[in-house]
C-alpha cells in the first residue's frame, strides 16, 4: 500500500506516509482519509512523509489540492507540514505545491527532516 494515514497520539497530529508511486486517486483518497481521522480526533494538523516516495502526483493534480480542501470545508487553521528530501526527483514539484497552497491562504511548509517538521506542528500558529 503506497498511503498510511495515522494519528500520533503524543503529537495530535496526523500522519500521511507515502511510498512507491502515488497517482492522483491514491492522493484523492489520502487526502479524504486524513481529513476524517483529523476530525475525529480534533486536530487539522498533518505531518506529510515523502522520505519513501518513488514518484507522485503531476504538478496539475498537486494544483487541484487547495481547491479540494475548500470543497471540504477545512478551516484555515489546518497546517501541513512536508519531509521531503531536498535533493529528490520530485523536490521542484513539493515546492510548487507549498507555494500553491501559501498563495491561497493554507498553512503548508516543506522540511528536509521529520524532527523541524514536528517542531514547526508544535508551534502556536499565532
Amino acid at each position: 500500500m503506497p498511503i498510511v494515514v495515522s494519528y500520533l497520539e503524543a503529537e495530535q497530529v496526523v500522519e500521511c506516509t507515502y511510498s512507491g508511486e502515488v497517482g492522483p486517486a491514491e492522493l484523492a483518497q489520502s487526502i479524504l482519509s486524513a481529513v476524517e481521522l483529523g476530525r475525529s480526533r480534533g486536530t487539522f494538523n498533518v505531518i506529510t512523509d515523502l522520505t519513501a516516495l518513488a514518484a507522485g502526483p503531476s504538478v496539475g493534480d498537486l494544483y487541484e489540492v487547495p481547491r479540494l480542501f475548500e470543497r471540504l470545508g477545512l478551516p484555515r487553521t489546518l497546517r501541513e507540514a512536508i519531509v521531503a528530501p531536498a535533493l529528490s526527483t520530485f523536490a521542484a514539484d513539493v515546492q510548487f505545491y507549498e507555494d500553491v497552497c501559501s498563495n491561497r491562504g493554507w498553512m503548508v511548509r516543506v522540511f528536509p527532516d521529520r524532527t523541524g517538521a514536528l517542531a514547526w506542528l508544535a508551534k502556536d500558529p499565532a
